[in-house]
């Protein structure tokens, strides 16, 4: 176990009595936690495709084609389109998609035009920006790039 002077023990107590600096470190490091984590929040791959009985884990493995799951690209899966088709067929494949399914780098080209306000059936939950890319997402990666 870790000794603590009692001098440390006191400027810790001193420290957890200002009320608004105490506050801001617990509230910073909170978001700074959250955002190692981003990648299982906020980004286009999934994390878990089971299609045709054998799981897939997009998230933390290499890039997966599209013709893996049976789309007509030789490019990287779109998940989204993938989940779409999945549940169409009924079938027991299935995808799971983190809760914002948009990398910060990649543009909305729904056919609305840029910016969007926000919106929770498209997952864009703060809008879109002037090109189309996520703007929760931007400010997310932003973050954790400014404070890594």
């Amino acid at each position: 176990m870790i000794k603590v002077s009692p001098l440390t023990q006191k400027k810790f107590r001193h420290f957890k009595e200002i009320k608004r600096g105490y506050w801001s470190f617990l509230i910073l490091s909170t978001m700074l936690i959250l955002s190692l984590f981003s990648e299982l929040l906020i980004n286009s791959k999934a994390l878990v495709v089971k299609y045709d009985g054998s799981f897939y884990f997009p998230v933390v493995s290499d890039v997966r084609l599209g013709s893996e799951f049976g789309q007509a690209s030789s490019s990287e899966a779109d998940y989204r389109e993938l989940q779409k088709v999945f549940e169409l067929e009924g079938a027991d494949n299935f995808v799971v998609l983190p809760i914002v399914p948009w990398n910060p780098y990649e543009q909305d080209f729904s056919g609305d035009f840029p910016p969007t306000a926000p919106s929770a059936e498209d997952k864009h939950y703060l809008g879109t920006d002037v090109i189309g890319r996520d703007i929760l997402a931007r400010l997310v990666y932003g973050f954790r790039t400014a404070m890594g």
